[in-house]
């Protein structure tokens, strides 16, 4: 089994502490400030997984992935993993940073986003779009231009009293190498996100309070177009803008299945009732310093 300071690179993720049990019964305490990790190897190749399962309750989630393993995910707090006989524990950290961590927030009440976010003095900015989209390199070149990553990939949404806030995750930023060449940041010394993807994790600096939740001033769902422009929208409005949103839900099929709906659409209304949401629709390829430059100036200002 592997160790959890191999394994798991942060201690803690969205305010909650990552614990990893050497036993699965010692992973079963109700502290709601933890998170228990029990990762284990399935001894015998006879019982790999060669298909994909998938399975869902209020306070349960089973997921059999193939080249992977088995993913239980129960009441907030407690994540099994039990990896197959022929690979690396490593390989299971991006579905347990990923899924069983989205599936967690879902547990615990808390709407995960598919997005990043970065700090500003008006609060979270956050970035949305579908895979590809540039929401991790978006956020990292405003990284370089002075802003603090408080999220990448999960932006959790929790609602204080009538205040939706955004929860900063404390994970590394994940890159694709393109990414990093547009940067201008070498990949050498970084460590892979799994090994034969060309995707590499950037530790990131926390100077920001970590323990504090941060009000949303403003969202931007990333688009592609074949034209050479850059194009902003209008702040969306009414049913748009809730269902623009609700789209980005990361792993929207777990809002049903875990029994979700209350807590997403109270939580999304609350979160669409103070902050703007604008679409971006950038070019393919290049033109980026010009959409940074561009998302810079919009976000600093009100419409």
């Amino acid at each position: 089994m592997g160790r959890i300071d191999k394994l798991v690179d942060k201690k803690e993720l969205f305010g909650f502490q990552l614990v990893e049990n050497n036993s699965e019964e010692s992973a079963f305490n109700d502290d709601k400030h933890k998170i228990n990790i029990f990762i284990k190897k399935n001894p015998e190749t006879d019982n790999d997984v060669h298909s994909y399962r998938c399975s869902m309750s209020e306070d349960m989630l089973n997921i059999e992935l193939p080249k992977l393993g088995k993913f239980k995910v129960e009441s907030g707090n407690r994540i099994t993993i039990t990896h197959n006989s022929d690979i690396a524990p490593e390989e299971t950290l991006v579905f347990l940073y990923g899924s069983c961590m989205g599936a967690s927030l879902y547990q615990r009440g808390i709407i995960p986003l598919h997005g990043s976010a970065v700090l500003t003095q008006k609060g979270a900015v956050l970035f949305l779009g579908v895979s590809g989209t540039g929401k991790s390199t978006t956020a990292a070149a405003l990284m370089q231009r002075g802003y603090s990553i408080i999220s990448d990939d999960i932006s959790a949404v929790k609602l204080e009293g009538k205040n939706a806030v955004l929860l900063p995750s404390n994970a590394d930023l994940k890159l694709w190498k393109r990414s990093l060449d547009m940067l201008q940041k070498s990949p050498k010394g970084l460590i892979k996100v799994r090994n034969k993807l060309e995707k590499y994790y950037l530790p990131l600096k926390t100077d920001y309070d970590n323990n504090k939740s941060y009000p949303v001033s403003k969202i931007y769902i990333l688009k592609t177009h074949n034209e050479e422009t850059i194009e902003l929208s209008k702040p969306l409005k009414g049913k748009e803008k809730f269902n623009r949103i609700h789209n980005h839900a990361y792993r929207k099929r777990f809002i049903k299945g875990l029994n979700r709906q209350k807590e997403h659409y109270t939580t999304m209304m609350c979160l669409l009732s103070k902050s703007e949401v604008i679409t971006v629709t950038r070019p393919q390829t290049g033109y980026f310093k010009e959409l940074v430059d561009a998302i810079e100036k919009d976000m600093l200002n009100e419409h």
